[in-house]
């Protein structure tokens, strides 16, 4: 898709997981592999990826957690590694270049990884 204005496209293929560490030991994935919420010392690792957008000379990766508080990123590069707390986010990416930014990409709500 690109922005009529800007003339960047909007990435494609995004993909992101939260990975996340039991600092005590147990277990912490539910049936279904949903987060089981436990009083437990968590460490928690967003890593998101996209395709390269044509013209792109920066992104803006967005993060929001529970759909209302929002966090934003500026990279130069196709990925991002935010700090995050917590479990519950959905991500999105615009690319940028001179011209402007295109629209942001559809939401993505990572995957999920216990180690």
């Amino acid at each position: 898709t690109l922005s009529l204005t800007e003339g960047t496209a909007t990435p494609t293929g995004l993909v992101a997981t939260i990975e996340v560490f039991d600092l005590s030991g147990g277990a912490l994935l539910a049936a279904g592999g949903t987060v089981t919420p436990q009083s437990r010392p968590y460490v928690y690792y967003l890593s998101a990826s996209w395709a390269a957008s044509a013209g792109a000379t920066s992104y803006t990766f967005q993060y929001c957690r529970g759909g209302t508080t929002c966090s934003t990123q500026v990279v130069s590069v196709t990925s991002a590694s935010p700090p995050i707390t917590g479990s519950q986010y959905t991500v999105s990416v615009q690319a940028c270049s001179a011209g402007g930014c295109s629209a942001y990409s559809a939401a993505v709500i990572p995957t999920v990884i216990q180690d």
